[in-house]
């Protein structure tokens, strides 16, 4: 197959994960549709089955899988509600497929090209098919899944569900004198937090849904975290500090630098300091650049506990937890683009033959040089360099047919520099440009006996392995 061929088979294949957000079996014919186009280059590995049925799929990407080389994971959704990973997380795996074909790598240089066209890619688009299903179908937020594995469960609680018949579990809003909302007169339908001012009426918020063991008088809070306890830690500084590994914890979609809003110091804090006004300016976002798509209209229901109440409000999923459709391409794009070049970083271990020397009898000093050419250390970062199991590189020689190596057939070299420096160390003053050492090189000598060829082979668990073959005698 010719590249245009093959390309244009690639564009053909798109399930159009760049202009909406992709159900499960969507999803699932996207990564299929790939592995049978191109099996040369992409296969399926199955690292799990969700409680509803669901497989958890990583597609790999890469020539001779299973060859060990340094290789990159990109995961996505692990949010239920944040769909969006899974978009950016096939536009990542569609963009390497394309530079794999020989196709453009939407403005990656072609040297960082073909350093990506060595890594080997895992992509597992979405960590929570369960929860991501549910928040597809019926907006009802939920944080991973939508499962409740508490052994308390006799105790007043909220059960969203849809209430109104139309598919969806958004909330309710019920007049109350004691309500701590109103209706902004800025923005019809709007709930805002009540003001001294504000004249009524006066509106509780709940979940779309239902009471278990509702008493018929006390509705219990509506609190969606059973103890509220802090969580500590995350994946990133884990990879970082435990692994030495590079990892991203990345929110895709950015609403209040829609809205102008100054960045916060914890991102947190853009939720819990909206002030009236800037939900307001949301609403005005939403109906003008997102089809009103996050602030629904209020539709009167019959609630089978409650009685007269109103149903609407909020739909989180476009605009609000994820880009809109018309910006979706540009967060893919933009963020393949990133991930892509931090891949190119990755370190290129090379061997290759320096010198033949031969001291008679058949006796020779073969020399190779073991160098680095790649932007990172061969430890990667500097959190693993200390780590046990990050070994260092080892260089190894043997003689095919009737050569044979004589002494210490195995050496241990250390780790290798790359020639990445980070920005602004220094060493790039136009007043005194200077490089360092061969500290991303190391000379090894093996001494052999007879004639033939000698593997060297060199490289560690974390780079993978190169060899050459050199004659001798």
């Amino acid at each position: 197959m010719t590249t245009t061929a093959a390309l244009a088979l690639l564009d053909s294949l798109s399930a159009g994960f760049r202009t909406r957000y992709l159900r499960y079996d969507a999803l699932q014919a996207q990564l299929d549709a790939w592995v049978s186009a191109f099996p040369q280059l992409a296969r399926l590995e199955r690292i799990g089955t969700t409680p509803e049925g669901r497989a958890l799929h990583v597609l790999v990407i890469g020539v001779e899988p299973e060859r060990r080389r340094p290789s990159v994971w990109v995961d996505g959704n692990m949010h239920a509600t944040e769909v969006c990973g899974s978009s950016v997380a096939l536009a990542i795996a569609e963009d390497v497929l394309r530079i794999h074909l020989g196709g453009d790598a939407r403005g990656l240089p072609a040297p960082a090209a073909a350093r990506v066209r060595e890594v080997l890619f895992h992509v597992l688009p979405r960590l929570s098919p369960d929860g991501a299903e549910h928040i597809l179908t019926t907006g009802a937020y939920v944080r991973s899944v939508n499962r409740d594995a508490r052994t308390q469960q006799q105790h007043p609680r909220w059960i969203g569900g849809d209430v109104d018949g139309d598919g969806l579990a958004l909330s309710m809003r019920v007049r109350d004198p004691a309500g701590e909302f109103v209706e902004a007169p800025e923005h019809p339908g709007l709930m805002v937090p009540r003001s001294l001012g504000d004249e009524g009426p006066f509106y509780k918020l709940y979940p779309e849904g239902t009471i278990a063991h509702f008493d018929g008088a006390h509705v219990p809070d509506p609190y969606f975290l059973s103890d509220n306890k802090p969580l500590r830690g995350d994946l990133s500084e884990w990879a970082y500090t435990q692994r030495g590994c590079v990892a991203y914890v990345v929110e895709l979609w950015d609403l209040f630098a829609q809205l102008g809003k100054k960045k916060p110091k914890r991102f947190v804090d853009y939720y819990t300091h909206l002030t009236r006004e800037d939900l307001i300016a949301l609403a005005r976002w939403d109906a003008e650049h997102n089809c009103s798509r996050v602030i629904r209209p209020w539709t009167s229901a019959t609630h089978p506990q409650l009685g007269a109440v109103e149903v609407g409000g909020v739909d989180p999923r476009v605009g609000l937890s994820n880009p809109p459709y018309e910006r979706l391409a540009e967060v893919c794009e933009k963020h393949s683009a990133h991930f892509l070049r931090v891949a190119a970083l990755a370190p290129r271990v090379q061997v290759e033959q320096r010198a033949v020397k031969a001291l008679g009898a058949d006796v020779a000093h073969v020399e190779v040089i073991v160098r680095n050419d790649g932007y990172l250390p061969t430890f990667v970062l500097s959190s693993a360099k200390a780590l046990t199991w990050n070994e260092p590189l080892l260089c190894e020689a043997r003689g095919d047919g009737a050569l044979v190596v004589e002494g210490e057939t195995r050496r241990e070299i250390g780790h290798l520099d790359g020639w990445g420096r980070g920005l602004f160390d220094g060493s790039s003053a136009l007043y005194f440009q200077r490089s360092r050492g061969t500290s991303s090189q190391r000379v090894v000598r093996f001494t052999t006996r007879g004639k033939g060829t000698l593997i060297v082979r060199a490289g560690s668990s974390r780079t993978g392995h190169v060899e050459t073959r050199i004659d001798v005698g």
